[in-house]
């Protein structure tokens, strides 16, 4: 297979809207007078927000005789799975791509785009100490609180099976119905809770994220390889053997 990665750039630039009032000095509104002055318009601003493209690949083959002792077709069966396959790796792949965004944000700024440590609350400590090194109530809402106003905002919880386990046992856990009432979704102080043993951990010391919606966004593309399926005919055994490629370009932008 060839797919011409080399042409696509590791990150990007997507440019968005700013919300009205980032360009005002002091937060003041016009003020009406009697006075027959026209107010001035102003702009809607604009910024760049950094993408990263992921590019993934994946082939897989089958001969017609096995298909033929197996009883069904053996390129429908792997069709039919490659969602199930690539679900948990998409998964793995925006845990590294955040993990990557707070150790930006933990590293000295170089001008003046960040505050550093100013996302994360560490609890960790020099070692372990019983009842103050754990997942509590308390350092998550210590957490929350960095975003000061906007906390309400923060809608999701990201966290490692241990920690989850500790906020059962400490009755944190709450469970909603889902619209249809099939499935009980886990919370956690009224945010929900993604369960993934994937999260990073380092010397015992486990992360938990929060998030608000919308906080990342995905997008998917053709990296320009067509060629998704094709056979190849063996003459020594008079066998064929078919692959089916999976390929695809995964944009992942954080807000």
């Amino acid at each position: 297979m060839r797919c011409d990665a080399r042409r696509y750039a590791l990150t990007y630039n997507v440019p968005s809207w700013r919300y009205l009032g980032a360009d005002d000095t002091n937060n003041a509104d016009n003020t009406s007078t009697d006075d027959d002055t026209l107010a001035t318009s102003k702009k809607i601003l604009t910024s760049q927000e950094i993408a990263l493209r992921l590019l993934r690949n994946q082939v897989w083959s089958a001969a017609d005789l096995v298909s033929a002792l197996a009883g069904s077709d053996a390129i429908y069966a792997i069709a039919n799975c490659v969602a199930y396959y690539r679900a948990p790796r998409l998964q793995r792949a925006f845990v590294s791509a955040i993990t990557g965004l707070f150790a930006d944000n933990a590293g000295a700024p170089t001008d003046t785009e960040h505050v550093q440590n100013d996302m994360t609350v560490n609890i960790s400590g020099a070692g372990y100490v019983t009842g103050v090194t754990d997942f509590s109530a308390e350092a998550f809402i210590d957490a929350v609180a960095t975003m000061g106003d906007s906390a309400d905002d923060l809608g999701i919880v990201m966290m490692h099976s241990v920690n989850y386990a500790r906020a059962q046992k400490n009755n944190l856990i709450d469970f909603i119905p889902g619209s249809r009432g099939e499935v009980n979704i886990p919370t956690f102080l009224g945010r929900r809770v993604i369960r993934d043993d994937g999260m990073p951990v380092t010397s015992n010391v486990y992360n938990t994220w929060i998030f608000g919606s919308g906080a990342v966004h995905l997008g998917m593309g053709s990296p320009g390889c067509r060629l998704k399926y094709f056979v190849i005919r063996s003459k020594v055994l008079a066998q064929a053997t078919r692959s089916f490629i999976a390929a695809g370009a995964d944009y992942s932008s954080g807000r």
